[in-house]
């Protein structure tokens, strides 16, 4: 005799109010791959979560990483301006040598030359 879509109705409320009844139908039409659905979900949501665990870790590592590096580098910069002031001040030191060193080059070039005109000057008076 054919199922008629009454019998199918009745069958379907038979279901609803027998749990025992619904969860044998389940398994006996449910396939096996997709009886191992939870199991691949919770083993894939275990395996996200330590992904997380193990990226939150390296990015925490990394973050503390380039914390270290901006430290170092702003006291590379307080470095190189220190550097650049001593610097600046050891080239005014020399510059003012040098322009000492030239006044007394020009003072020990007059020096000479006058001394030359005298000496002229006298071999000119003993020659002449």
């Amino acid at each position: 005799m054919p199922i008629t879509p009454a019998d199918i109705d009745s069958f379907i409320e038979l279901l609803r109010q027998d749990p025992a009844l619904r969860q044998r139908v389940f398994l006996a039409i449910a396939s096996e791959e997709f009886l191992a659905l939870p199991a691949k979900v919770d083993q894939l949501a275990s395996e996200q979560a330590d992904s997380r665990t193990a990226s939150e870790e390296r990015l925490a590592r990394i973050e503390a990483i380039l914390e270290r590096i901006a430290e170092r580098q702003a006291r590379t910069a307080l470095e190189i301006a220190a550097f650049r002031e001593a610097t600046e001040r050891r080239f005014e030191r020399v510059e003012q040598e040098l322009a000492a060193l030239r006044d007394a080059l020009d003072l020990f070039r007059r020096a000479v030359q006058e001394r030359f005109v005298g000496v002229e000057n006298k071999l000119a008076s003993l020659l002449g």
